[in-house]
């Protein structure tokens, strides 16, 4: 990559870290990250996997009714709503930056 084109994609870079939007998707990232709740839902769900490929058939369908019930209630949490909104968001800005046709 040329000298010149890293410089402007390093400032790039940086003009993109002050966007409101992104600081407050780092925010909320950091809050995910933090959340009792949030994490021990995940590490259900986590566990609940690991014991799916071990369970006779019956017990299978439970455990993925349970896995689809926690993931649920996980997606749903205010934070995670947010997080994925940002996200989404973040993304579109910046695809056309990353959908280059050459």
């Amino acid at each position: 990559m040329s000298k010149k084109i890293e410089k402007k994609a390093k400032k790039l870079i940086k003009e993109f870290h002050l966007v409101n939007e992104y600081k407050e998707f780092k925010k909320i990232q950091k809050a995910v990250k933090q959340n009792k709740f949030l994490n021990e839902l995940s590490l259900k769900i986590d566990e609940l996997k690991k014991r799916l490929p071990f369970s006779g058939k019956k017990v299978q369908q439970d455990i993925i009714r349970k896995i689809n019930e926690l993931k649920k209630e996980y997606n749903n949490h205010p934070l995670i709503v947010n997080y994925n909104q940002l996200k989404n968001m973040l993304v579109e800005v910046i695809s056309p930056l990353t959908n280059l046709e050459l």
